[in-house]
């Protein structure tokens, strides 16, 4: 997942470089037309990539409404602000949910 997550920051900021460096010169040379779709083609190419990548990293199949699900956890973490923290800190993650996806 790291992998993912720093190949994808990479292409984003080549994306921000290309966009201030040669999309100005594709415009000012070619034309706005060329700039718009090269624009349109480096957007849909990221896109298709992103959800070619997606799936392999996905831990757990989604289940309802992902709002619920967030304001399930809100609540949770209200009721147990009080609890004290375990002396060991490797009881506070279950490795048993991550090897069931």
């Amino acid at each position: 997942m790291t992998n993912f997550f720093n190949w994808s920051f990479f292409f984003i900021n080549i994306g921000s470089l290309g966009s201030v460096t040669i999309l100005v010169y594709i415009q000012d040379n070619l034309g706005r037309e060329w700039g718009y779709d090269t624009c349109a083609c480096a957007i849909l190419m990221g896109l298709v990539v992103f959800l070619l990548g997606t799936k392999p990293y996905r831990f757990k199949k989604l289940v309802g409404s992902p709002l619920t699900q967030i304001a399930a956890m809100f609540v949770a973490a209200w009721k147990k602000r009080h609890l004290e923290l375990p002396s060991d800190l490797s009881l506070l993650f279950n490795i048993d949910d991550v090897t069931e996806g």
